[in-house]
């Protein structure tokens, strides 16, 4: 159906093609002889802009989900700043408002919104046939109601004009205003913050509005002052003369009431919307209101009074004739800091009802980062707990940066965690985690009751194992640098606990002699180059680069990210390849574990060992033998992890009823495991095997080679641990203690 001159928008005057002065609109003219779906109604001139009018043949299904008519007159249409995009007019008055549309003021045509990305980002490539095509596409999803594509974030409710930074809002039913700050006046940047009622705030105020989940709101045309911002926001179920009526009674109670008086009102509105019945997000939109004061709009909307030339609080019935029609408004982009919604949102992370409660020991370059990487992907609410402050040198590899100096670590890292997801998103402690005071401490407690997962960034294998006993059933991790900052180590228990994380960290250490590649992790391949710090003789502080921090930092914490979600056993270690930039990733093979209590000693037993102990038997039957065993020994707490056990020594004699073990090679091995372990690793003990139909109890010949060794053990103030193998998998354990 045609559609009548008189149906549609004139604008601008009617030229000649030799009269365009403007590249652009002759570069659309040409294209319009190439597209067949638009017909040239006319060369247009509108002030500095110029452009073609068209009829556009749109391509609609039998039954459009919008009023589109078969053909619409549309303008193209450029300015002469070059920086500006081309622009999709639609001069049909009755044109329908539908989502993916630019504002316009009243009495004007529709504006389609064509393109999802910066125009300077766009105008190197896009042509104007590029642009027909976009016009043509629009008209064709506007048809089949698909405007919005599956997964299309939903589209900003006004276009921006200058932002207004959002401090965060303490938690309130009836929040407060909040004062503005300029940053910048060129572009405009505005900053509010929460206003005090005993403040010194006397800037313009902002009123934080909420309205009710909607599906969302059709913007017809762009708001030019309060009523017409008042008549949009009925559709959002927001009431803006009893918004402003709350607000201003909150003005005439401030200690500045007379100043604040005279300034004027900025609106930031929250409007929750709904996709499929279901809130998703929501979209935030500002407007300042110039021309008039809080005075002037508190005395039209009856908020206030005036009695013998001073203004009191009313609220009084608003007036049936009062014009709302006041002031000029113009919209701001609000920008909001992030929340735990949004941080996931915006990293391409999927919902989650709630964030975990995350407890973490360690806050120092390593545990800053990983902390506040995992922080900024909207990951965890947070415990730190660290016992150091942050000092002077701690910048060149800290998360942290120099507002911080002279605090805790925890309590400060905490608060820059806080700052970025909100209220309540972290709290530091400082305390020292190997302290029983610490540990007994009602917060820590408290946290460590409501912790779904623990982790360890402390460095330190006595905090790890502190780390592995506490009392939990939460699953823990541990990241670490190595000791040339070459690599990092990540050990993770299974959601279960079969493994704990020291049974891991013990069996990692274990696995160093036997892997050339996992070499200098513990040990520096050259001598370890540190620098003095301070004045005493332990300010000293390994030569790691930040690069190397800020690297290892990112990889553990999308390691740990994935932990997070999904619990299981890992320990794995990264090295980053100098020459090549390149980080390779190394498994660790990780064995269950078997727990033996004797004498007040735990002795944790690698099923791996076990395995080969009564491997060995049966492959030396009839004949006993045996070799040592190796693994950590934890004097404090009373622990041996027994991670290897070696094989006979050449040297050693072998019978169906004795076993004598050698010597031979057994020196130099140790030597070996110790340096490549920094003595981390070592001797712990000695097994054998009985022969068939032998029970594993030890002979009298075994209790008097016990004796001797522990003798010898305790010469050096070890205990004496001895493993016999028998039949059917049989094994004792026997301890001699330092007593």
């Amino acid at each position: 159906m045609s559609v009548s001159a008189s149906q549609l928008y004139e604008v601008g005057v009617t030229i000649c093609a030799d009269a365009l002065t403007l590249p652009r609109a002759r570069a659309f003219l040409h294209a319009i002889d190439r597209y067949p779906c638009a017909r040239l109604v006319r060369i247009v001139r509108d002030g500095e802009a110029e452009g073609v009018e068209i009829e556009f043949e749109t391509e609609l299904p039998t039954e459009p989900a919008v009023a589109l008519e078969r053909s619409e007159r549309v303008q193209l249409r450029v300015e002469a700043d070059e920086s500006q995009p081309p622009e999709a007019w639609v001069l049909r008055r009755d044109f329908p408002a539908t989502p993916h549309q630019l504002l316009s003021p009243s009495n004007t045509p529709r504006r389609l919104c064509l393109f999802e990305e910066p125009w300077a980002e766009l105008r190197s490539s896009v042509t104007p046939d590029d642009v027909l095509q976009l016009v043509s596409d629009w008209f064709e999803r506007a048809g089949a109601g698909k405007l919005h594509l599956p997964g299309q974030r939903l589209e900003p409710f006004v276009p921006s004009a200058g932002r207004l930074i959002v401090d965060r809002e303490p938690p309130s039913d009836t929040p407060a205003p909040y004062a503005i700050a300029a940053l910048s006046i060129e572009p405009l940047v505005l900053r509010a913050s929460p206003a005090r009622p005993d403040g010194d705030s006397v800037g313009d105020l902002v009123l934080p509005i909420r309205g009710s989940p909607t599906d969302g709101i059709v913007i017809r045309h762009l708001p030019v002052n309060f009523g017409d911002l008042r008549q949009l926001l009925r559709e959002a179920r927001i009431d803006l003369v009893d918004e402003v009526r709350r607000a201003t009674s909150w003005v005439v109670d401030h200690r500045e009431k007379r100043r604040l008086l005279d300034r004027e009102w900025l609106f930031h509105i929250e409007l929750p919307k709904l996709r499929d019945g279901e809130e998703v997000d929501s979209e935030h939109v500002a407007f300042a209101l110039k021309g008039v004061t809080i005075r002037q709009l508190g005395l039209k909307t009856g908020a206030l009074v005036s009695i013998d030339g001073d203004v009191h609080y009313g609220p009084v019935p608003i007036s049936r004739n009062v014009d709302l029609q006041v002031g000029v408004v113009g919209p701001l982009d609000p920008v909001l800091f992030p929340s735990h919604e949004t941080a996931r949102r915006w990293s391409g992370l999927p919902r989650q009802t709630a964030p975990r409660e995350l407890l973490s020991l360690g806050a120092g370059a390593l545990g800053s980062q990983i902390t506040l990487n995992l922080a900024r992907l909207g990951i965890g609410r947070w415990t730190i707990i660290d016992v150091d402050h942050l000092l002077p040198h701690n910048l060149t590899r800290h998360g942290l940066s120099c507002g911080y100096v002279g605090h805790s670590k925890a309590e400060a890292l905490a608060h820059e965690v806080s700052w970025l997801l909100g209220p309540g998103a972290a709290e530091g402690l400082r305390a020292d985690i190997h302290s029983d005071e610490t540990t007994c401490h009602e917060e820590f407690t408290a946290a460590l009751d409501r912790s779904e997962a623990i982790l360890d960034f402390s460095a330190s294998q006595s905090a790890l194992r502190r780390v592995s006993r506490l009392p939990s059933t939460a699953p823990r991790a541990s990241a670490y640098l190595g000791v040339s900052g070459r690599s990092i180590v990540l050990l993770g228990e299974g959601g279960q606990r079969a493994v704990r994380l020291d049974d891991l960290d013990a069996q990692l250490l274990a696995a160093i002699p036997d892997s050339p590649e996992l070499e200098g992790l513990i040990v520096p391949e050259g001598e370890l180059e540190t620098v003095r710090c301070g004045g005493s003789c332990g300010d000293e502080t390994a030569v790691i680069p930040q690069d190397a921090v800020a690297t290892f930092g990112g990889i553990a914490a999308r390691a740990i990210r994935d932990w997070i979600e999904s619990p299981r056993r890992i320990a794995s270690v990264w090295q980053l390849d100098d020459d090549t930039l390149g980080v390779r990733r190394r498994a660790v093979d990780i064995s269950p574990v078997r727990t033996f209590t004797r004498r007040e000693w735990e002795i944790r037993v690698s099923e791996s060992v076990i395995s080969a102990i009564h491997r060995r038997r049966l492959e030396a039957l009839p004949s006993e033998t045996g070799g040592i065993i190796t693994g950590s020994l934890d004097l404090w707490r009373r622990t041996i992890y027994v991670t290897r056990a070696s094989a006979a020594p050449a040297d050693s004699r072998l019978s169906p009823s004795e076993f004598t073990r050698g010597r031979a090679g057994l020196r130099a091995h140790l030597d070996q495991v110790r340096r490549k372990t920094a003595g981390a690793v070592g001797y712990v003990g000695e097994w054998h095997s009985h022969p068939t139909s032998c029970s594993a109890q030890p002979s009298s010949t075994d209790c008097a080679a016990l004796d001797e060794l522990a003798g010898a053990q305790g010469r050096v103030g070890r205990p004496a641990l001895v493993l016999i193998a028998g039949d059917d998998g049989d094994l004792e354990i026997i301890l001699r203690n330092l007593e």
